[in-house]
């Protein structure tokens, strides 16, 4: 039976940041803001409907507790983790860390991370997007993860750092505050946060004024890369996520807000009547001529090192073929087992039907694998390819793609497998391994 492997719910609808090529933030700066917080008593009760119901695939599945709010504006932000921590389930936060709210110590061990969005690094670059006060921003990140340290947790926060063109030259000093703070560092490529923004770039109907300014501020040309790797068969990972907004209702996917919605959850008693009511939105066919689906699926990463930088995010999962081909619909992860910067131990469950395996180790820079194992559920070696990269001669696996591969070939599909082995990130600009 299909349950969804991505739960987003929405905790506070609405935000305190004036992002200009954000769905949010543009409701902000027309004056037109929609607050909205979601009580810890109300979310209880769709999070318990929604496990009774078996929507939501609880053991390898990922909750996200945000959206297009700001979390940390929901003053029951810690009853609303306690709720999810007593049912044993992995979550996500993001916030733009303006409020600081410290979250409860016992609400911490079943976070996967707390993501935060920063816009630059100088008061001048950041209000011209987030237009909020950088010095409090960063007063409450330090408050954050001092809190995260004395509890044991510094390794759960991270920042997404977005690149436009006017603050590329403060990525270097954001990664020294994160490294002296402890806080993993990834910068993103900045794109269009919103679906009729984001559409009408790629249908070319966008006003000239806006796409003048657009193109001074964010690296449209990141969009023309994207692309080139565009597969017409990718199937939108967006069919395997549940999104509820902050009044419970059902939204066709991630990218779409309150405005259009296809009734509370309540309303459905199995995933099938769920994809059924989606399948008959007409926005998700707009998307698909506009190929937007397929963009603000993909990470955007910015390609950067520094000696000052944490590492890039590791997180290696494992892609499944029956028969459809690779999509991020068909991902595994291992949320227990061992992964750090410089080795992983991982044990995936295969399920049935499986054709075809991949494994992908990081993503957002090349990598050298050495002592690359895989074994089947009885111990048994299973033979590893690299897709994209090349076997050396000691036997190390390089790959300098941003989007490292390596195919488990198989005659009969192992029940699981387990891959270990000793990683060294190799960032784009590095030619040879160190």
């Amino acid at each position: 039976m299909k349950r969804y492997g991505h739960l987003v719910m929405e905790i506070m609808g609405g935000c305190n940041a004036k992002c200009k090529y954000c769905t949010t933030g543009i409701a902000n700066l027309r004056g037109t803001p929609h607050i909205h917080a979601l009580s810890a008593a109300d979310f209880i009760k769709g999070l318990d409907y929604v496990l009774e119901h078996d929507f939501y695939d609880r053991e390898n599945g990922q909750l996200e507790l945000f959206s297009w709010g700001e979390p940390f504006l929901n003053k029951e932000l810690n009853a609303i983790l306690r709720a999810v921590c007593e049912r044993k389930l992995r979550y996500r936060l993001s916030t733009n860390a303006s409020v600081l709210q410290l979250i409860d110590r016992d609400n911490l061990p079943f976070m996967d991370d707390l993501c935060i969005s920063i816009s630059g690094f100088t008061p001048e670059s950041y209000s011209r997007i987030h237009g909020l006060n950088l010095n409090k921003v960063l007063e409450n990140i330090k408050a954050m993860a001092a809190w995260f340290r004395e509890c044991g947790y510094d390794n759960k926060m991270v920042m997404n750092f977005h690149v436009y063109q006017f603050n590329i030259g403060e990525v270097e000093a954001a990664a020294r505050f994160c490294e002296e703070q402890g806080i993993r560092f990834i910068p993103h490529v900045a794109y269009l946060a919103d679906y009729d923004l984001f559409s009408s770039y790629m249908l070319g109907e966008m006003d000239a004024g806006t796409l003048r300014e657009a193109s001074k501020e964010l690296m449209l040309g990141a969009v023309d890369e994207l692309m080139k790797n565009y597969d017409p068969d990718y199937i939108c990972k967006q069919y395997n996520a549940l999104i509820i907004d902050e009044h419970l209702r059902v939204l066709p996917c991630a990218f779409l807000t309150s405005e259009v919605h296809l009734g509370t959850i309540f309303d459905y008693d199995t995933v099938e009547a769920l994809d059924a009511a989606r399948r008959r939105f007409a926005t998700c066919e707009q998307c698909h001529q506009s190929k937007v689906f397929y963009l603000v699926n993909q990470d955007k990463y910015f390609p950067y090192r520094s000696g000052k930088t944490a590492d890039v995010h590791v997180l290696p999962h494992c892609y499944i073929d029956a028969g459809e081909g690779y999509s991020e619909t068909n991902t595994l992860y291992d949320r227990q087992g061992r992964v750090s910067q410089k080795d992983f131990d991982c044990r995936f469950d295969i399920p049935e039907g499986v054709r075809a395996l991949r494994f992908d180790p990081v993503e957002g820079c090349g990598c050298l694998l050495k002592g690359l194992t895989c074994t089947d559920e009885q111990g048994r070696a299973l033979d590893v390819v690299p897709a994209n990269g090349e076997r050396l001669d000691g036997g190390e696996l390089l790959f300098r793609t941003a989007d490292p591969q390596v195919l488990i070939p198989f005659d009969q599909a192992p029940k699981s497998v387990r891959v270990t082995a000793e990683m060294t990130l190799v960032y784009p600009e590095t030619t040879a391994p160190q």
